[in-house]
């Protein structure tokens, strides 16, 4: 799994706009080869890039333990056909030949003979008349990561002129990461050649945007033309820095030389053959450079990779030989489970089933459980509900699994009439650390719903409120509230906030359960409360104004 999950962080080396429509074509039909080379490496927490709630800040990036380091090297003849040509718009196709690929997972290569396979087919791509890269468009059969690679390759290739003539001139552009600003300055010329410098400027969008991803990137790019504007050399040299906050997640470098072979034209009979290919039903879709790769076919990639030739039958099998069951199996296991819960929905509900007449300490509870809690999936999150209220009686298995349902991606609607029903129980069979528990997770359930479904996101708030009401302890109001991030709560946490007979620890429990609340209101009372007369008040303002600003 981490070497499929690598690759895809290779992806991230890769530096637009669909297809242009055109008028009546030219006769104008060139065929371009090059000799193709590019060296990429990536240095990438693992941990944090793909789980963004992984939290070790004593660690520094060189020095955690989810490190993971990946080499590629890539050797090819590219063939550049241009089929068609227009007053507003190309069609190109391009071609890998005599292809070398390598790729090294901490030192020890892999095989990637499926992936030679498919990036010798045809690949088809609408360019302006300016060299901007358009819709891009693939066999149907092409794998997500050979897609993505083959990406990495266009964007390389790609050269923006001017509108007018011009010695500088900036562009917009787009690459796998997202648009960025490009820099062209024309630093040689005479008849036959003209020399180029790119620089990426600055990323305006990014693809991980919404996962406070941003890329410090220094780039440095030279282009040599014909006097037409044909490519003749491209020489890359790249480093990138993607990072979370104040969390370096990758750290990345590459370097691409391209070298023009020769040239000649296109026989009609060649761009007659490829017309009809990039017209066939293999070749309907279209997508761009700037069609990432998204995060779910990542982990759909990863996890074919994680189960491989097991299913659920054989992974029962294994898990009921316990006597050879070492701790890397029992890892090697839940990760196997998850990738069978994630790709094959159904057997989440089996899993359940099959734990009904398990011990909670056995290793098939304790393993399939785990698998449970960390497939992050609608099932996955049903299924524990289903778990937790079967055996809501055992408070040690409660406190292990419904906090796993605080930070759900999917608070399912499952999952949260079980949870009210636990935590606001009027029985004397569950403890109060078991109700309690269960009252955070609505909370923090509250909050994760707060993007994906406003409505049921207040409407779960608006729940708590009303019953939190009845909650005999302060602190455990505070801490429910707080979890929901909702300035629906604002009202009810400033008013136990201001009663002059709150404690000083209630008092200081009451600013820190605004600490998620994205509103106005609630940054302009925290400056407020930093005027105040005291001290321990002022700070635990400051303490949250700053964690909001850094959030």
């Amino acid at each position: 799994m981490k070497i499929i999950k690598n690759l895809s962080i290779i992806l991230l080396l890769c530096p637009f706009i669909y297809g242009c429509k055109g008028s009546r074509s030219m006769s104008i039909s060139k065929q371009s080869h090059y000799k193709y080379s590019a060296e990429n490496f990536g240095y990438s927490n693992i941990e944090k890039l793909y789980n963004p709630d992984s939290v070790n800040v004593k660690t520094t990036f060189f020095n955690s333990e989810s490190l993971q380091y990946l080499e590629m090297t890539l050797q090819s003849d590219l063939e550049k056909s241009i089929l068609k040509k227009t007053k507003d718009s190309m069609l190109i196709c391009y071609q890998l030949q005599n292809l070398k690929l390598d790729l090294k997972n901490e030192g020890i290569s892999i095989d990637l003979h499926p992936i030679l396979k498919e990036l010798i087919k045809p690949v088809f791509v609408y360019t302006d008349v300016h060299g901007k890269i358009g819709a891009i468009k693939f066999d149907a059969g092409i794998s997500q990561i050979a897609r993505g690679l083959y990406k990495d390759i266009l964007s390389r290739m790609q050269f923006v002129k001017p509108l007018k003539q011009s010695k500088d001139w900036k562009t917009t552009e787009e690459n796998t990461l997202g648009t960025y600003i490009a820099e062209y300055q024309n630093v040689d010329s005479d008849s036959s050649n003209r020399l180029y410098k790119k620089n990426v400027l600055d990323y305006l969008t990014y693809k991980s945007k919404n996962e406070n991803q941003k890329i410090k990137t220094d780039n440095n790019s030279t282009i040599e033309t014909d006097a037409s504007g044909t490519i003749k050399k491209i020489n890359i040299s790249e480093a990138q820095i993607i990072v979370r906050n104040n969390d370096t997640l990758s750290i990345l470098g590459s370097k691409v030389s391209v070298c023009m072979s020769s040239e000649k034209q296109v026989k009609n009979v060649d761009i007659a053959h490829l017309l009809v290919l990039e017209n066939s039903k293999n070749y309907r879709q279209k997508t761009t450079l700037s069609e990432a790769l998204s995060h779910e076919k990542i982990k759909g990639t990863a996890y074919k990779g994680t189960l491989g030739s097991d299913n659920w039958e054989t992974l029962i099998q294994k898990l009921s030989k316990t006597e050879n069951l070492t701790n890397a199996l029992k890892e090697d296991l839940i990760l196997k489970f998850r990738a069978l819960f994630y790709l094959q929905p159904e057997y989440c509900s089996k899993a359940v089933s099959f734990l009904d007449n398990q011990l909670a300490t056995s290793n098939e509870f304790v393993l399939l459980s785990k698998a449970l809690s960390i497939t992050e999936t609608p099932g996955a999150t049903n299924a524990l509900a289903i778990l937790i209220d079967k055996r809501k009686s055992n408070e040690e298995l409660m406190g292990a699994l419904i906090p796993v349902l605080t930070t759900t991606k999917y608070p399912t609607s499952k999952a949260i009439e079980v949870l009210k029903k636990i935590g606001f129980s009027e029985s004397k069979t569950l403890g109060y650390f078991t109700k309690s528990i269960a009252q955070l997770a609505l909370g923090g359930m509250a909050k994760n719903l707060e993007h994906s479904d406003t409505f049921k996101s207040e409407t779960l708030t608006n729940y708590l409120i009303e019953k939190m009401t009845l909650e005999k302890d302060p602190l455990q109001y505070l801490f429910v509230l707080g979890n929901t991030g909702s300035p629906l709560v604002f009202p009810y946490v400033k008013s136990l906030l201001e009663n002059k007979h709150s404690s000083e620890e209630i008092k200081l429990e009451a600013v820190s359960a605004l600490s998620l609340i994205d509103d106005e209101k609630v940054s302009s009372y925290l400056k407020q409360l930093m005027q105040n007369k005291n001290v321990a008040l002022k700070n635990k303002a400051k303490e949250v104004l700053e964690f909001q600003g850094n959030n």
